[in-house]
């Protein structure tokens, strides 16, 4: 039996994962999708801008230099192509306000007098795969095991635990946690209520091939007009 059945394997629940390694609990992790790679993962549908507070999570577990490296160059937030050898440098990323690029070297952090200086007082430019490979590294290196391509169909619980069935797979924990996504399997299978508000708008989300792709720049944008 292991201490915590975590089900998801995404920022969240690796995150959780390499936490709870870390204070010498036996953790599994269960993850749908066989695999790491997804289009919504990968840029540009996975690109994402990390506040300062996550970056600095990173920096005190030590993992802000692999998540730099997995996350690519930081100047020139969404553009597709780095500026030529005549142009000027494009601003480092320093966050962003509805996908408007905030340049990172015209941030104060001295307006930031209650937190410790340090690298982690950032922006960080990033992708979800390169969030997940950091963190699902670190941990293995925990001991943590993580099981891809299985779906978590039905949870019961008794006086000694949690069993999560995965197909003919059973697996106990004294724990079950779902970092499962919005629409959690977890939470419908345990029973929990989830009243929420009726939403306001819809947004979709096209992955399409277009021609004269160079002309436009991916995300929101702050044109003169």
């Amino acid at each position: 039996m292991h201490d915590v059945v975590i089900v998801g394997a995404g920022p969240v629940g690796l995150a959780l994962a390499c936490e709870l390694g870390l204070a010498g609990c036996s953790v599994l992790v269960l993850e749908r999708e066989p695999g790491p790679g997804s289009p919504l993962k990968t840029a540009p549908l996975g690109m994402r801008g990390l506040s300062a507070a996550s970056v600095e999570a990173f920096y005190r577990r030590g993992l802000l230099d692999p998540l730099l490296t997995e996350s690519g160059p930081q100047h020139g937030l969404f553009d597709a192509q780095q500026p030529g050898a005549d142009e000027p440098p494009r601003p480092r990323f320093g966050g962003h306000f509805a996908g408007m690029m905030l340049d990172g070297d015209k941030v104060d952090i001295d307006a930031f007098p209650y937190r410790l200086p340090s690298p982690g007082l950032q922006g960080l430019r990033t992708r979800l795969d390169a969030v997940e490979a950091v963190l699902s590294e670190q941990a293995a290196k925990l001991g943590v095991e993580i099981r891809r391509g299985v779906t978590v169909t039905a949870v019961a619980q008794n006086g000694e635990g949690v069993t999560a069935v995965a197909g003919p797979d059973a697996y106990e924990a004294r724990w079950l946690v779902g970092c499962d996504g919005g629409r959690s399997t977890v939470r419908r299978l345990a029973g929990f209520d989830f009243i929420g508000t009726e939403p306001q708008f819809t947004g979709y989300v096209m992955h399409a091939t277009l021609d004269g792709l160079d002309e436009l720049r991916p995300g929101f944008n702050l044109t003169p007009t």
